[in-house]
């Protein structure tokens, strides 16, 4: 049975947009907004977390580095 992921928003056709709440950001969020480009072929992701005392972001390109 294939597995299906679904980003948050998709903005302007190119850029991935993933929401989250928690006490802070990991690399396993900025994974999986990177397995989001790979899976999608677009090459920009913005990761939010809103939980925090203020907006904690990344921004995402895909790179080369990461097609590895």
């Amino acid at each position: 049975m294939p597995v299906t992921y679904k980003v948050d928003f998709l903005c302007f056709d190119s850029v991935i947009v993933e929401l989250k709440a928690l006490s802070a950001l990991s690399g396993k969020d900025a994974a999986q907004a990177i397995n989001y480009l790979k899976a999608s072929g677009r090459q920009r992701a913005l990761l939010l977390n809103f939980r925090g005392p203020r907006l904690e972001y990344n921004r995402i390109v895909l790179s080369r580095n990461h097609l590895r």
